[in-house]
């Protein structure tokens, strides 16, 4: 921190050390409805921030999302009966990303659809580039003010066109 500074009921002192961890911004009940409820297809899908935002997001986004499309189309074409095991979860120790070091799953290969009718294997669905949301990617800002912070250093306050402030974690 540059300067003493409260943020959210919180003394920062100047020279404190910041850890960002911008994936709690994706559990924001204020923003996500049901934030904890996996669903690539909510409303406002790409206001979470896994990929960055702006000039510091993931430049290959939309091939990861690509991937992902095809995994979990194929997945749950060719395992539809799968389904996770009776375990206990324990996490990786990450101060970035949470997720458990173990997913145990159980299937019986003999109900694999492809089985009973071969064609499942070569069964081809479109693919789709970019974000699962009805609206665009990109959101349009406006910088409302520039105020020096620090030697070399501004901050901005940037809104929407229309004026209406950013959401908080924005």
């Amino acid at each position: 921190a540059t300067k003493d500074v409260n943020i959210g009921g919180i003394d920062i002192a100047a020279g404190s050390k910041l850890l960002i961890v911008t994936s709690s911004a994706n559990h924001d009940e204020a923003h996500f409805a049901d934030a904890d409820l996996f669903d690539i297809r909510r409303e406002n899908a790409s206001d979470q921030l896994t990929f960055g935002y702006g000039s510091h997001q993931c430049m290959g986004k939309n091939l990861a999302r690509m991937e992902m499309q095809i995994f979990l189309e194929e997945f749950t074409r060719r395992l539809p009966h799968m389904k996770i095991a009776e375990q206990e979860f324990t996490y990786v120790p990450n101060t970035s990303f949470r997720g458990p070091e173990h997913v145990w799953v159980e299937w019986d290969p003999a109900q694999n659809p492809e089985r009973l009718d071969p064609a499942v294997l070569t069964r081809q669905s479109p693919v789709r580039i970019g974000e699962p949301s009805g609206h665009s990617v990109t959101r349009p800002v406006v910088v409302e003010s520039v105020t020096p912070a620090a030697e070399g250093i501004v901050k901005l306050r940037l809104v929407a066109p229309d004026g209406r402030a950013m959401p908080r974690w924005a």
